[in-house]
């Protein structure tokens, strides 16, 4: 189970985090208002442990967000503050429940315990599986009455599926329930599993947990039919699904068998070029790649050792082998594609570009289609910085069917795939496309993933997007490589449609989180200084193409320090928010709108001329008469390019100078630069 805890008080946080993680808590730090409400929105919580004095957002004003947000898990109040109208505010604002300070550590266990079994109402005081049992109050498991010694994370693994009977747990999944914010690797997943199912079986007991393949995990019901039972309906939707994808691909998959085939014949008369070795070595790495996705697990083992033989190749003394291995691979694939239960898939199978069974290897190239047309490029186009609730990915693959593939299924999870076969390329469709996550593969003409992933990670505008790669790579020091170039996660080809949605939204949340903590300024939610350089310079970079002006407005309070000294920092707070809120209110086309620093704040309008960027920032000024009570006015100097300079130190620089001059002409104006 997975708790947030929120409390500016770093000693007390470390203590109550050490009392929880002893009692199989996953547990996370926030150390302010804002921060826990970034937290919210890229975890889900069991529980929230909540302090009310709060840094930056109290504990009750986030009590509200949460509830308003929709977080229905259980929120448990914990303060000084032991009045009866603080526990009715609380409680009001929407906690479930509330405890005083100073409290024993006993006491707040137990309200954690009863707050988290209210919301498994339907789930008994002990969690049971047959002859199985968890108390969670004693932390205890057993099996037939004989206790068990599990670590802390085999617990809450156990714990997690107990309580979740009918659900599948991916490995990203489990990993955010059980460990923290820097979780480990998904192997760790795998090998956690792997130990308590040896320790339920050692103590006598039966396998619990059940793999889902392509899934995850899930509690094996203990009425359940023997494992090859499948439910019929979905196994038939996975059979179609199977089916749909080997026809569609089938003649470029068998395409591939050319160059395998042409390279047997040239080996037999002794004249096997290099450029032929390396086609069939690459044609060979690809179908051991995709052939597994298509139901063909033993074409893609066939393909991998094609693929090993010309990388370690016997010539003429290791023919035979060769030629039993490409005849082998051509065999196998005149079977019907396979479930991932093993079956045959028969009964839907066409007959359309099927190779004849007689037909000798080398005649293979006659018969086969030309290849598919490769898409034409499109026209260079400035960014668009507004956020769309749809993921955008870019893969960079110069397999065609591994990008088809994505194409067809990514956007199903409300994930608009952007796909690129010329790694040449990808610099400008970066710029273009502004992807969300990167996917690569290792293995390219002219040059490979993992140095292009170093190059982005030495790229300052880059180096923070999510990477990830697809490979048919299996081995450890192939992988160590990955991560030491700056790989996030990567999948192993043939992969599964829900292995690699799961790491892609795995791998976008926790971006997603940091990229919060560093770039969005707490206060007023709007892009900070490093974050809105990154998106005008983006700007900047397409004026020569699109020939559109970029308008830099440089705003700042009028009297802030004032305000500070009369009313308070407090009241100060409201005022930088309530701007900032009437900015994000008039400025939602794609316009960046920044905190620059202090009182001072920047907006960036592209396709836009200074007129009518002084007409949008007047709308402003009218809309902020009165914040905490007091009257608000602000100053501005708007900046053109490319007519003001074509570079942001310069542009910012010739827009405060106009906003010094309307703070000369008595404050409340904006003015253009000159």
């Amino acid at each position: 189970m997975r708790i947030l805890l929120v409390d500016d008080d770093e000693h007390l946080a470390q203590t109550l985090t050490s009392c929880l993680v002893s009692q199989h808590y996953a547990v996370d730090i926030a150390m302010d208002g804002e921060s826990a409400w970034n937290y919210t929105q890229a975890t889900v919580y069991d529980l929230i442990l909540l302090d009310v004095n709060l840094p930056k957002l109290d504990g009750v004003r986030l009590c509200q967000r949460l509830r308003q947000s929709r977080y229905n898990g259980p929120i448990l109040l914990l303060t000084a503050k032991g009045d009866s109208s603080d526990k009715v505010m609380g409680l009001d604002a929407g906690a479930d429940d509330y405890l005083v300070k100073p409290c024993t550590i006993e006491e707040l266990s137990a309200r954690i315990r009863a707050l988290l079994r209210r919301q498994h109402s339907s789930a008994p005081l002990l969690l049971e599986w047959g002859d199985l049992s968890l108390d969670p109050a004693a932390c205890e498991v057993t099996y037939q009455g004989q206790l068990l010694n599990l670590s802390p994370k085999e617990y809450g693994l156990l714990e997690l599926f107990l309580r979740n009977p009918q659900r599948v747990f991916s490995s990203s999944i489990i990993l955010d329930h059980l460990w923290g914010i820097d979780a480990p690797g998904e192997e760790t997943v795998r090998t956690h599993i792997k130990r308590l199912r040896r320790k339920l079986k050692s103590a006598g007991g039966i396998d619990v947990i059940d793999t889902v393949y392509g899934m995850g995990y899930r509690l094996k019901p203990s009425e359940e039919p023997p494992a090859t039972a499948i439910d019929p309906s979905a196994a038939n939707q996975a059979r179609a699904a199977v089916l749909s994808l080997w026809e569609q691909f089938k003649p470029p998959i068998l395409e591939r068998l050319i160059s395998l085939s042409q390279a047997v014949a040239d080996l037999k008369v002794g004249r096997l070029s290099d450029e032929l070795r390396q086609t069939a070595t690459r044609d060979a790495h690809k179908l051991a790649g995709s052939l597994g996705m298509f139901g063909f697990p033993e074409g893609s083992r066939l393909s991998q050792a094609i693929e090993d033989w010309f990388h370690t190749p016997a010539e003429i003394e290791g023919l035979e082998e060769l030629q039993s291995l490409v005849t082998a691979l051509h065999q196998e694939l005149q079977h019907p594609p396979q479930s991932s239960d093993g079956e045959l898939l028969t009964s839907l199978v066409e007959e359309s570009t099927e190779i004849p069974a007689s037909t000798d290897v080398e005649r293979v190239p006659d018969l086969l289609p030309a290849p598919p047309t490769q898409p034409k490029s499109q026209k260079t186009q400035a960014p668009d910085l507004a956020r769309s609730p749809q993921v955008k990915v870019l893969v960079v693959d110069d397999d065609p069917l591994i990008l088809k593939t994505l194409q067809q299924f990514l956007p199903r999870w409300g994930i608009c795939p952007v796909t690129l076969s010329q790694p040449s390329q990808l610099w400008d469709v970066l710029e273009r496309e502004c992807p969300d996550l990167l996917i690569l593969d290792v293995d390219m003409p002219h040059t490979n993933g993992i140095e292009l992933c170093q190059v982005i990670r030495n790229e300052s505008d880059w180096n923070g997007l999510p990477i990830l790669f697809l490979t048919a790579h299996r081995d450890p020091d192939m992988i160590l490589q990955l991560y030491s170039a700056g790989a996030d996660d990567y999948v192993a080809k043939p992969f599964t449609e829900p292995e690699v949605v799961t790491r892609i939204f795995n791998r976008l949340e926790r971006h997603r989180l940091l990229r919060n903590l560093a770039e969005i300024d707490t206060l007023t939610g709007l892009v900070n200084q490093q974050r809105s350089t990154q998106d005008i310079n983006r700007y900047l970079s397409c004026l020569q193409h699109e020939h559109q002006p970029l308008c830099i407005a440089v705003i700042d309070i009028d009297h802030f320090k004032q305000v500070n000294y009369q009313h308070g920092h407090a009241v100060g707070d409201i005022v930088l928010k309530r701007l900032a809120a009437a900015l994000l209110q008039t400025f939602r086309g794609g316009e960046i709108v920044a905190r620059w620093g202090g009182d001072e704040f920047l907006v960036g309008m592209y396709g836009i001329q200074k007129g009518q960027a002084r007409e949008r920032l007047n709308q402003v000024l009218q809309s902020v008469h009165q914040a905490g009570g007091i009257q608000v006015t602000f100053s501005a100097g708007i900046a053109e390019a490319p007519a003001d300079g074509l570079d942001l130190q310069q542009l910012y620089w010739v827009a405060d100078v106009a906003l010094q001059q309307a703070k000369i002409a008595g404050y409340n104006h904006i003015f253009l630069a000159q």
